[in-house]
Formats: C-alpha cells, structure tokens, sequence
C-alpha cells in the first residue's frame, strides 16, 4: 500500500465531515441566545438590566458574537442556563475523536 491510498482512504472518512471554526460557534451561540431571548419575549434592554451586561455588549454579541466569558455567564444566568453554563464541560465529549494523541 503506497502513501497516496492511505490518504484516500482517510480522505473518504472525513468526507462530508465539517470542522466548526471558533468564528462559527461564537456565531452560533450569540444565535441561540437570541432565539432564547425572543421566545422569553425579553427585550435586550431587559436582559442587559436582568443580567447587568452593558446594552452594547448584548448587541455585540447577537451580532458579531463577540462577547467575554464572565458577560456570557451572567447573560445566561439571566435565561436561566445556569446549569448549563455550570456543566459546559463537565460529561465526556461524544464526538469520534475522543483522544488527540
């Protein structure tokens, strides 16, 4: 077996296989967030009175996701996703690549 069919043949488990950038999953939260939001019919002005985050920062953040970790929390605080803030990282993950080594 030569190199190149190696390669192909992990090639072909990784097709269709897409790997999330930083940029997408911030994207993605501050997505989430606002669709949380709106269901709760919260204004941001509300939530950024409720959770003590600045107006612009909960902006930025439904816009850009862009925001600081302490921010996020007390935003999701404010939800109600305490716990799931609390246990971001508490089970194992359950993606194929459990070890990098």
């Amino acid at each position: 077996m030569d190199i190149f069919s190696n390669s192909n043949s992990i090639l072909s488990v990784l097709d269709g296989f897409t790997f999330d950038n930083a940029a997408d999953v911030m994207v993605q939260v501050a997505e989430n967030f606002r669709r949380r939001r709106v269901e709760k019919n919260i204004t941001r002005q509300r939530i950024a009175e409720l959770s003590g985050v600045p107006l612009s920062t909960v902006a930025r953040f439904e816009q850009k996701g862009l925001i600081s970790f302490e921010s996020l929390i007390k935003l999701a605080m404010a939800l109600g996703y305490t716990s799931e803030i609390k246990n971001l990282f508490s089970a194992q993950s359950s993606t194929r690549w459990k070890s990098w080594t």
